[in-house]
């Protein structure tokens, strides 16, 4: 896969489940799903293997009371994701960057999640209708 398409799933990615780790002064990407998403995240993992030294492993998750199966895999620590921890984390919390507009494309929103994607589309709609108006009124 081309950088520029790696971006575009990596951005995609982090709107939805990827948590994305800042270690001492390099970051790693952990990508994790419950194990019906198996096909999911193998389908990740080939595109990130490169960065990564072990394959997706399978674990217990526990959650509410209740133990859910879950396949996940972490990348080594890179500086280039620095950009991505930066991007989308302000005070170690999870954040929609403010240029998110100009991160979109066809293929980041194709990786990332159906609740985060219907969330940002209606962000989208809130801003660009006023934005429209403004523009039809002249």
């Amino acid at each position: 896969m081309e950088g520029n398409e790696l971006k575009e799933v990596l951005i995609g990615s982090a709107l939805g489940d990827l948590y994305i780790r800042k270690r001492s002064k390099n970051t790693s990407l952990h990508f994790k799903q419950s194990i019906k998403n198996e096909p999911y995240i193998i389908h990740l993992y080939t595109i990130f293997q490169e960065f990564c030294k072990t394959t997706p492993q399978i674990k217990d998750a526990k959650l509410k009371d209740k133990t859910h199966p879950s396949i996940f895999f972490d990348t080594l620590t890179y500086e280039a994701f620095n950009y991505y921890y930066d991007l989308f984390y302000k005070n170690k919390k999870k954040v929609i960057p403010s240029n998110i507009e100009e991160l979109l494309t066809a293929r980041s929103l194709a990786y990332e999640q159906w609740m985060m994607g219907l969330l940002i589309v209606q962000v989208l709609f809130l801003i660009r209708i006023p934005l429209l108006c403004q523009k039809l009124s002249y």
